[in-house]
Parts: C-alpha cells; sequence; structure tokens
C-alpha cells in the first residue's frame, strides 16, 4: 500500500513539466486562450505545428458562407530564437485553392505565450489570396502535454 502515493505523485509529475522558459523550449502539449479556444501544439524541434482543437468558423453560424475545406494548419520554422511561418488552409469556393496566411509565436515564458495566427481571413476577389489586415495577439497557455 506504501507504494500507491509514490505512484501517484510520480504520475502527477510527469503530467506537469517543467514550465516553459522561452520559445527554445519543448512546447508540444494542449494550449488554451482565456475564451476557451484550445490548440494542439506539436515540437518537432527545428519546426512547431499548431492545429486548432476548435471549429474555427462556429462564430460565424454559417459554415456554408465559407469557403475553407479544412482547418487551418500553421507551421512554424524555429530559427535564432524565433518562431515564425505560415497558416494553410485549402478553400473551394468556385475553384479549389491554397490560402496562406503569415503567422508567429512569441514571448514565451512561464507557460505562456503570444500566438499570431488567421484562423478565417479575408480573402481577395480571386478567393484564393489573403487580404492582408492586422491581426491581435492571443495570448495562450500550456494546459498538458497531451490531448
Amino acid at each position: 500500500m506504501r507504494r500507491a502515493p509514490r505512484l501517484l505523485v510520480l504520475l502527477a509529475w510527469a503530467c506537469h513539466p517543467a514550465p516553459i522558459a522561452s520559445c527554445q523550449d519543448d512546447l508540444s502539449g494542449v494550449w488554451a486562450a482565456d475564451d476557451g479556444r484550445r490548440f494542439h501544439v506539436l515540437d518537432r524541434g527545428s519546426v512547431v505545428e499548431v492545429y486548432p482543437l476548435f471549429d474555427p468558423l462556429a462564430a460565424h453560424g454559417d459554415k456554408q458562407a465559407r469557403p475553407w475545406r479544412t482547418p487551418g494548419k500553421t507551421e512554424l520554422t524555429r530559427r535564432e530564437g524565433v518562431l515564425s511561418g505560415t497558416t494553410t488552409f485549402q478553400a473551394q469556393d468556385l475553384h479549389a485553392c491554397t490560402v496562406v496566411t503569415p503567422a508567429r509565436m512569441d514571448g514565451c515564458g512561464g507557460d505562456r505565450a503570444m500566438l499570431v495566427i488567421d484562423l478565417d481571413p479575408a480573402l481577395d476577389a480571386s478567393g484564393c489570396a489573403a487580404l492582408p489586415r492586422a491581426v491581435p495577439p492571443l495570448t495562450i497557455q500550456r494546459r498538458s502535454t497531451g490531448l
């Protein structure tokens, strides 16, 4: 019976890794914004992938009005302490195409980070290019290392 408490302590420790000190640390896990939106982050070393764990178009009510065939996939490249890259969407309105928007993650520390991604970009007349616009950063916090 004495082993059970030790096992529980070990399991609790294994589920809560050391806090993130910088964007160079392993960022893998489930991250959440204060508004409840969650993201699954896969850190593969030089590349970090970010996937929404929610329907980015749910706020629009009418999903049929949006041309997205798939949720956006954010791929960030780690260079000299900076994480920057793109979010890619597969769109289909009159024809199928790929829409790409800029993305970045910075300000990592204490299990928090700033994520700047456009999950529902406005499109130009062709329907295949995102219009440039300012996207406010989203503060996210790591909740766990798994789903």
